[in-house]
């Protein structure tokens, strides 16, 4: 992988009448006081509810890390591909709409 290669993956999908935003990324890791940790990028797929267009980006209903560009990209595909169990999952045991 390219030091230079970044990783910004950005989807609107709607499931059951109500809109989704799906973000993958990359980002330094900031909160540390090591130097080194300025060299180290860490990858991030959130999902949001985006209700009338507008993302609630204060409460995400999903989210993990990644330690590579390639398990960020297929990481991103599968949580597209398992949106509605997550949904489901969430709504059931942390969020109610």
């Amino acid at each position: 992988m390219s030091a230079k290669k970044l990783l910004t993956l950005k989807e609107l999908i709607t499931h059951n009448n109500k809109t989704y935003y799906v973000s993958t990324l990359q980002m330094q890791v900031r909160h540390s006081w090591q130097k080194e940790d300025a060299k180290i990028s860490v990858y991030e797929t959130m999902v949001f509810r985006a209700n009338e267009m507008v993302v609630d980006y204060h409460e995400s209903l999903f989210h993990r890390r990644y330690r590579t560009f390639e398990d960020a990209e297929s990481g991103h595909a599968q949580t597209i591909a398992n949106l509605p169990q997550i949904i489901f999952t969430c709504n059931q045991y942390h969020y109610k709409e």
